[in-house]
């Protein structure tokens, strides 16, 4: 209960490319723990005895709910917390995470495989644990020896994590990668039929513990990368906490029935189902690899781009994804995405795994938020070729703010962008009148007679927000020259309208401070 809250708390605190990197360090970390509790049990059970473990366990059990509710509570980072408009906005119910099992068929095998293998995992741990009292029998003795061998396993989990994960993905692939703990299984079993005893069945729980907390843990995570977010929140906990449990209570009740209908040859038996079972979860793994590589090819044509090649390990993922992005605009037909406004042709799309500009350029257009919101809080600000990319975004409610102060970071050296999006009629409505209070920050001339151009839009609020622009300009720059009497003009081409014209003007984006309400105010005062 506490692991899996602590992951799902994790997988809401980082993006998926800053969880890529510090996630290995986290599970790192909790392999190092693990040796350091054994060492203490070791210690406690030595001087204290077994009873003694309890209150310890206690006291780590509610330390460790503690700082996981305290890190709940926590803000998110700048990176993921949304703005004020996006929280505004109705979110979406989420999936249900059996539907998601149904529309990846390859999740199922996914679950499969995490049955069978907690399955024979199960059967093993109780032989072992029987051989392993009648060596050590009951007591400290065998509190020392389970210390020393979590310890053990702990110390080699994290050699084996630091030192062949990325080589093995890379080299031998998901399918092998994941099967790794029933292949040590399997052997294991194999060798305890030929010589039974303590040994073999502790070697077999051993290479399985090692594996399943090293590879198969570095691949597992893999298999979600073609899910969407929240199905992947919603079906992971199916598949990780569900189906985990449900084989250990598969485990548990095989053992019972081959103690009540063979007690005599109960090592075998057990032994024999643990060998089926790992069989069986080798070719579950073997199907894995089709599935897979048909989800990421579907994720990645219809959403354009969703990885980055620089974070991805295995060898299947990245030949996948260099092949699909050398697909053609006639190879893609009706299979494109729709969803992104104007269409992007492949070729800048696999321009994209190498210039770091033009993959920025696509994140902006991906109406994916959370890639937008990254490119737009980069504090080195938006590029030249990043401007035009980044306006339409304006009219996007959920991330307009944002996009209103990364353009307003760059106006002054973008000034010709602006202006001329400002002033192009074909422009959404929505982004001329947010893009107009913009040039706010500006003190140049230049940016000044842009905003006179504003002056003459169509809509009442893209000039309110000009003329509020011009004001701040001039304040900030009293330098500026301003044509007396084409302002006068405007302000008679105002005053003109009838007053049911005038009170029927909305503003649709409020003020962000009370001093901008009053200007609102004394405007529409001395119009009245």
């Amino acid at each position: 209960m506490l692991g899996s809250g602590f992951w799902l708390v994790l997988s809401e605190r980082f993006d998926p490319r800053t969880a890529k990197r510090t996630f290995g360090q986290i599970a790192g970390a909790g392999t190092l723990g693990g040796l350091l509790s054994a060492l203490l049990a070791e210690r406690v059970g030595a001087l204290f005895g077994v009873a003694a473990m309890l209150p310890v366990l206690a006291v780590f059990h509610f330390f460790s709910a503690w700082q996981i509710w305290e890190l709940a509570a926590q803000p998110q980072s700048p990176g993921m917390a949304a703005s004020m408009e996006a929280l505004q906005t109705p979110v979406a119910p989420a999936p249900s995470g059996w539907r998601v099992l149904t529309e990846a068929p390859y999740l199922r095998h996914l679950a499969a495989l995490v049955l069978l293998g907690t399955t024979g995992s199960a059967l093993v741990d109780y032989l072992f644990k029987v051989e392993a009292v009648k060596m050590f029998g009951r007591g400290d003795t065998l509190l020392r020896f389970f210390a020393i061998y979590y310890a053990a396993t702990s110390l080699i989990t994290f050699v084996v994590q630091t030192s062949s994960s990325r080589f093995v993905l890379e080299r031998f692939g998901l399918a092998l990668t994941t099967s790794t703990p029933s292949g040590a299984l399997l052997a294991g079993s194999l060798v305890g039929l030929v010589a039974p005893g303590f040994a073999s069945v502790m070697m077999a729980r051993a290479g399985e513990s090692v594996f399943r907390g090293s590879l198969f843990r570095a691949g597992y995570e893999l298999f979600y990368t073609p899910i969407p977010a929240a199905e992947k929140r919603a079906a992971k906990s199916i598949v990780d906490v569900g189906f985990d449990r449900v084989g250990d209570a598969v485990g548990g009740g095989l053992v019972r029935w081959v103690g009540i209908l063979a007690p005599a040859a109960q090592f075998q038996v057990i032994l024999g189902l643990t060998i089926a079972g790992s069989v069986a979860a080798i070719i579950v793994a073997s199907r894995l690899n089709r599935g897979y590589v048909q989800a990421l090819e579907k994720s990645l044509l219809n959403r354009g781009l969703e990885l980055d090649l620089s974070d991805v390990e295995d060898g299947t993922t990245r030949t996948l994804m260099l092949r699909t992005l050398s697909l053609t605009r006639a190879d893609l037909g009706p299979r494109r995405a729709t969803t992104m406004g104007p269409q992007v042709n492949t070729a800048a799309i696999a321009a994209a795994t190498l210039d770091g500009e033009m993959q920025e350029i696509l994140w902006l257009r991906s109406r994916d938020r959370e890639r937008v919101m990254r490119v737009l809080r980069n504090e080195d600000g938006l590029t030249a070729a990043l401007v035009p990319h980044a306006i339409p975004l304006l009219a996007w409610d959920p991330v307009a703010a944002d996009a209103v102060f990364a353009l307003k970071k760059v106006a002054e050296e973008r000034i010709g962008q602006l202006i001329d999006a400002l002033i192009d009629p074909s422009q959404d409505f929505g982004v001329r009148r947010r893009l107009a209070r913009v040039f706010a920050v500006c003190v140049s001339q230049r940016a000044a007679d842009g905003v006179m151009l504003g002056l003459g839009d169509t809509r009442f609020e893209v000039r309110f927000q000009c003329g509020r622009s011009l004001t701040a300009i001039v304040e900030k720059n009293p330098k500026v020259k301003i044509d007396g009497e084409q302002i006068f003009a405007v302000v008679l081409r105002e005053v003109n309208v009838g007053r049911p014209v005038w009170e029927s003007r909305r503003l649709l984006d409020e003020f962000d401070d009370q001093e901008q309400r009053v200007a609102h105010g004394r405007a529409r005062a001395a119009q009245g």
